[in-house]
């Protein structure tokens, strides 16, 4: 039984690491993004001078929380935005159809910001609460950290959920502004095509009357 899931978990190990080459060679930005996560927080867990992990620790709860702030404001300025957009004229010049895909996206994006800031929020009441402890710096290394032997390994997992507020802000904001290009692009076509039917049908007018 032990081989069994030893045996899985390298498999699982393996798919990881293939599924982040993968993710890295795809996204080279989104990669850097994520090594600019990971770093200080090993970073944090290797250092042996416990005054200098004790500043990082802090350091680390602090812009985290302001972070966690700023995702709130901008997520719920983001659903302002988004619950605006549902009533703008230009959505009647396109199709019905065009509306339908249109606003289901936009709704999918509202959803994500309302999910980005339910998110912060519970993650900011989590930093607060932690600071309460005395012991906050060691509570916080060990939910991001686990000592294997001598050596301290990040937990991928936790960082993932940290991440979680800002993810879902950026998807809400990058489906928001693809709907937008797609329905600026439809509304410019269609009222290009109808002048052109028109300049048409009046050029057949003129020509039959000579």
């Amino acid at each position: 039984m032990s081989s069994v899931l030893a045996t899985g978990t390298s498999s699982f190990g393996e798919l990881s690491k293939g599924f982040m080459a993968t993710a890295r060679a795809a996204l080279p930005l989104h990669a850097s993004a994520w090594d600019a996560v990971m770093e200080p927080v090993q970073k944090l867990l290797e250092t042996s001078d416990r005054d200098h992990q004790e500043m990082l620790s802090k350091l680390w709860l602090q812009h985290t929380y302001s972070q966690l702030n700023v995702i709130c404001v901008t997520s719920a300025l983001m659903g302002g935005v988004i619950a605006t957009s549902f009533t703008w004229p230009l959505l009647e010049q396109v199709s019905q159809g065009d509306q339908k895909v249109i606003l289901g996206v936009w709704y999918s994006a509202l959803l994500l910001a309302l999910g980005a800031i339910a998110t912060a929020t519970q993650q900011a009441v989590r930093i607060a609460r932690l600071n309460t402890y005395p012991d906050s710096g060691q509570r916080m290394r060990d939910m991001l950290g686990t000592l294997q032997g001598t050596q301290w390994r990040t937990r991928k997992l936790q960082l993932f959920v940290w991440q979680t507020p800002v993810m879902l802000q950026n998807g809400s904001i990058y489906m928001f502004i693809a709907r937008l290009v797609v329905l600026i692009w439809k509304a410019v076509a269609d009222d290009c095509r109808s002048s052109n039917s028109r300049y048409v049908g009046k050029g057949g007018t003129t020509r039959a009357r000579r």
